[in-house]
């Protein structure tokens, strides 16, 4: 009788907690689907109920700018790319509300077929940037910059071009007769190991950049080592590079090489999209450390760089982990940003026990590269770097550091008793344009990491007043680049 009770009470334990399994499980389930279905209905509401394109259609009256309902853009439409309406083009079906789901959608993947026929892009069209939307919306083509065959076999790599008026002899009717289009060559972040959040943010702010008179080439390059996957497909959403696992876990040289191949190409084929000038590069977070990294590999040539939260100076990084290892102190920010670099260093002992003067950090210790070109008085880029003071992967002193490096100077290490970096005058600490030599520096006053971006399920971090100098700081930045040098 004792043995059937003991049984007994265990089946009940067993069946009790498979219970309450299934009941968080659903519980789990339900938040994770309204969460979706919000952040669906959200994405929906981002988009326009029109859109300008360089395109015209022709009406009972006259040839007029073509004005087009995203949210219901036809299979074929009467549209033509000349003013006259002598030259008909076909507009690929746009399906916003496919797009919105693959979006907030953890697990779903984007399409990467290249395609070589201009089109609408739903990342460039939704309201989720600081800026306000663009008066005139870009078309979009893809080519394939890079093919690298190994014995896992074929990897297709593409670029994604963003014109705001690619047909040849068409009149510019939002800009200048003599306006001059200039190439820009944008790099997504994502911790060099994620693709789908990074780029999305990227594309979003491409429609006030071409809007801006500039012509954008965004790579997809190989990520970095293994990302954590969910079933068959990456934490980011993506199966293995998009599905093809030659493309699937390289090395930073590795990755250095897809970037290096892609300004290549983009110095190659530039000029056939009606651009002129110096190729100018932009990079957001991770991939503001490989824009700079490009930008120092070709001083001459690439004259100005924009780096958005970057983290480019490794020793610092590697010194203060030690600091706080040897204080006793805890900073979860630290630890994540400690993490992602060793990752990307695929390095397996602590960032703190790598010695600052190994060739992995001083590779990537960027600002004293700077430092000692300048100092030698050779060719060195401009940057612009823009950063928020609550940025809880990279701190402040990364910018600063590039800031005084562009100057010929050192800069101590850490902020000071106030909160505030301490290099800069009282008057010019925080959201204010900080000239750096030929560089500038912003720092945004309580903004954390992807200050400017504002994407359902994915990133909403701002106030009213962030926002203001996020807009304020990439309108400048902009300016900055179309600058003469």
């Amino acid at each position: 009788m004792l043995r059937f009770r003991s049984v007994f009470k265990l089946l009940l334990v067993s069946v009790s907690l498979l219970l309450f399994a299934f009941i968080t499980s659903c519980s789990a389930g339900w938040r994770s689907f309204t969460g979706e279905t919000k952040a669906y209905n959200s994405c929906i509401a981002s988009y326009p109920l029109s859109i300008n394109l360089p395109l015209w259609q022709l009406t009972e009256k006259n040839c007029s700018p073509a004005s087009i309902d995203p949210l219901q853009l036809p299979q074929t439409a009467a549209l033509f790319s000349d003013t006259q309406c002598q030259q008909p083009i076909t507009l690929n079906p746009l399906d916003i509300s496919q797009w919105c789901k693959t979006l907030v959608t953890r697990n779903a993947s984007f399409d990467s077929l290249p395609f070589n026929d201009w089109r609408l892009s739903p990342a460039t069209l939704a309201d989720s940037s600081v800026l306000p939307l663009a008066k005139r919306h870009p078309l979009m083509v893809r080519k394939v910059y890079r093919e690298i065959k190994s014995s896992k076999g074929s990897c297709q790599l593409t670029l994604d071009i963003y014109h705001p008026n690619p047909f040849p002899g068409q009149q510019q009717t939002e800009l200048k007769k003599d306006s001059i289009l200039t190439p820009m060559l944008a790099i997504h972040g994502g911790s060099w190991r994620y693709r789908k959040k990074g780029l999305v943010m990227l594309q979003s702010q491409i429609a006030q950049m071409t809007a801006n008179g500039f012509v954008v080439f965004t790579p997809r390059y190989r990520l970095v080592g293994k990302a954590p996957a969910i079933g068959l497909k990456r934490f980011d959403g993506l199966k293995r590079f998009e599905d093809i696992a030659a493309c699937d876990g390289v090395t930073a040289q590795q990755q250095l090489s897809d970037i290096e191949a892609a300004y290549q190409w983009v110095k190659t084929n530039a000029s056939n999209y009606s651009t002129e000038g110096s190729l100018v590069v932009w990079g957001a977070s991770a991939g503001g450390h490989l824009a700079a990294r490009l930008s120092l590999a070709h001083p001459k040539e690439i004259k100005k760089a924009v780096l958005l939260y970057a983290p480019i100076d490794f020793q610092r990084f590697a010194v203060q982990e030690k600091a706080a290892r040897l204080d006793g102190s805890s900073k979860a920010s630290a630890k994540v940003a400690s993490k992602a670099l060793e990752r990307y260093l695929q390095q397996s002992k602590p960032l703190s026990q790598l010695s600052v003067q190994s060739d992995l950090i001083q590779q990537n210790s960027l600002a004293h590269l700077i430092n000692l070109r300048v100092i030698a008085q050779q060719t060195t880029p401009a940057f612009f770097a823009i950063l928020g003071t609550n940025d809880r992967l990279v701190p402040v002193d990364q910018a600063l550091s590039l800031c005084a490096a562009q100057l010929g100077q050192l800069t101590p290490i850490g902020i000071n008793s106030n909160g505030v970096p301490g290099m800069l005058a009282a008057e010019q600490q925080l959201n204010h344009l900080q000239a750096c030599g030929r560089g500038a520096v912003y720092l945004i006053q309580g903004a954390g990491h992807v200050m400017d971006i504002c994407l359902p399920a994915l990133n909403c971090n701002r106030s009213a007043r962030q926002q203001q100098h996020v807009a304020l700081a990439l309108q400048q930045a902009m300016r900055w680049l179309k600058a003469s040098n």
